[in-house]
């Protein structure tokens, strides 16, 4: 019988738990709001980007046993192909929209200057980690995932696509304070 983690929801519980007791509890309804939206927003990226993980030998065997004759390297492209197609695709389209949150998160609770830059930055290390480990998955237990530079100039995009909402958000809250008072 072929095991395999499918979500990791109880092992985001526990880390959550552990967090809120030990950092969260203390601090006022806004951070604990914003802090525990962003620990969602991680938990989430990683079901989606890293599960199903094979969890027993048997399910890693069998993995490499559907994969055989086709080499690792099948599973990883480094090359772009930004073509308009591809632009447009569905699959670059998703990648934007699941990291604007990200952009707009790391902003509201970690980033106070240098916005365009650090969230560039983060953008683009968090998803190159992402993509890091989805190769370490693919060599270890034979999970079907892609490893893919596309990937991450459509994440680092959707992270910026977040600090401009961000920026909106906070423009608008501005503007609304400002006529309020």
């Amino acid at each position: 019988m072929a095991v395999e983690l499918n979500s990791g929801f109880l092992i985001y519980a526990l880390i959550y738990l552990i967090v809120y007791f030990k950092l969260l509890r203390t601090k006022q309804f806004k951070e604990i709001f914003w802090l525990s939206s962003f620990l969602i927003y991680i938990f989430i990226v990683v079901d989606v980007t890293l599960l199903p993980l094979p969890l027993s030998l048997q399910s890693i065997k069998n993995n490499f046993y559907i994969r055989s004759g086709n080499p690792i390297w099948n599973s990883v492209n480094l090359i772009p192909t930004l073509t308009l197609e591809n632009i447009l695709s569905r699959n670059f389209y998703l990648n934007m929209v699941m990291f604007a949150p990200f952009g707009f998160l790391i902003n509201v609770l970690f980033i106070k200057e240098n916005r365009y830059f650090k969230t560039l930055y983060y953008s683009f290390v968090f998803t190159v980690l992402i993509e890091t480990l989805q190769f370490l998955l693919i060599y270890f237990t034979g999970s079907f995932r892609i490893v893919d530079v596309d990937d991450i100039i459509a994440n680092t995009i959707g992270g910026m696509i977040g600090l401009l909402v961000y920026q909106l958000a906070t423009f608008c809250v501005k503007k609304i304070s400002k006529t309020q008072s």
